[in-house]
């Protein structure tokens, strides 16, 4: 007997840090087992899990906010009569390179991610370290948001990253990975087919 389908998951994992520690891709994945644990609250079938791989962008005192854009999408193809829970947060990590060797602290970095019509609380980092040996790591909040499998679904995303305090001449190079689980609801098989994807590379 052949086996059934299985769900696709794209992304699937985070490869090629840039400056991470081993130890960063594990508190990445218990950052999804935390999204989990909240979109599997009631019995039902194993949410599927997605991780990015990392993505970089960089802050600087003429430009202290950044605003990443995509898409999360959920497809099924036999398109049942089914909702399911998409859950997405985002792990950052921050490394403040001042132009002046002489400045030693300034201001932290703060975060939040919406999906949807689901908007997370601002998260703050501690206190940005020149050229720390060890970057200063910073998670969002976790909103969610419900999709009919009635009909591709596909949900905007955007990760909000700002740079408060006094910002010093020099930048601030953020690395992140966003974080996403998809949960089924109570009672009802998993999909056949169904694909989730964060719409990252």
């Amino acid at each position: 007997m052949s086996s059934p389908p299985r769900p696709t998951v794209s992304p699937s994992g985070v490869v090629s840090p840039r400056f991470f520690p081993r130890r960063w891709v594990a508190r990445a994945a218990l950052l999804v087992a935390c999204v989990a644990s909240v979109a599997s609250s009631n019995p039902g079938p194993d949410p599927l899990e997605a991780t990015s791989s990392v993505q970089h962008l960089r802050l600087s005192s003429t430009s202290t906010r950044s605003r990443q854009v995509f898409v999360v999408g959920v497809v099924a193809p036999k398109h049942p009569e089914q909702t399911v829970t998409v859950g997405l947060g985002a792990l950052l990590q921050a490394r403040w390179v001042p132009d002046d060797a002489r400045d030693t602290s300034s201001g932290v970095v703060r975060a939040r991610m919406s999906l949807g019509r689901s908007q997370s609380t601002w998260r703050s980092s501690g206190p940005l370290v020149a050229n720390a040996e060890t970057p200063t790591e910073l998670r969002t909040d976790l909103p969610q948001e419900q999709c009919s499998l009635r009909e591709d679904c596909r949900v905007e995303a955007v990760l909000e990253v700002e740079w408060e305090g006094e910002p010093r001449p020099g930048v601030v190079e953020v690395d992140w990975v966003a974080l996403g689980e998809l949960g089924f609801e109570d009672g009802l098989d998993m999909p056949p087919d169904v694909t989730f994807t964060l719409g990252l590379p």
